[in-house]
């Protein structure tokens, strides 16, 4: 479908031709989430589009929560994406669908802290490269 899909660009627009993960909308929160992965950024933006006004059943939570948390579309928001996760998990929520939850708020967690680390890290490097500075500048005469 999505092989097609690129095939038609020639003949359409994105925006004539809105981008749906293969399975339509009904399609499962997992599966959503690894086709939102794989896509080009116009076609997140198209998908995003579709989900942004649907906010009804838990699913559709989960499924617009999945979109948020991936970046290249303008509904990008991991902090939002994060709290709507958080929610969900705590909410009555199908086995499948909370487990999916899960595993992506997982996800944004480990990539927050990757990045807290490489604050840090840099932090750090700054720190040392100062004093390095510092040091070569006293033993100048």
């Amino acid at each position: 479908m999505l092989c097609l899909l690129l095939e038609l660009q020639g003949c359409a627009t994105l925006q004539e031709l809105p981008w749906t993960p293969t399975g339509g909308p009904d399609i499962a929160p997992v599966v959503l989430l690894e086709q939102a992965l794989q896509a080009s950024p116009a076609e997140r933006e198209s998908l995003w589009r579709s989900l942004r006004e649907q906010n009804f059943s838990s699913e559709q939570k989960l499924r617009r929560a999945l979109l948020q948390s991936i970046p290249e579309h303008s509904g990008h928001n991991p902090g939002a994406a994060q709290r709507q996760l958080r929610q969900l998990v705590v909410q009555p929520l199908a086995p499948d669908l909370r487990a999916v939850a899960q595993l992506r708020l997982r996800e944004l967690d480990a990539s927050e802290q990757c990045q807290i680390e490489v604050r840090n890290l840099r932090q750090r490097m700054a720190t040392v490269i100062d004093i390095e500075r510092q040091l070569n500048n006293r033993s100048r005469p």
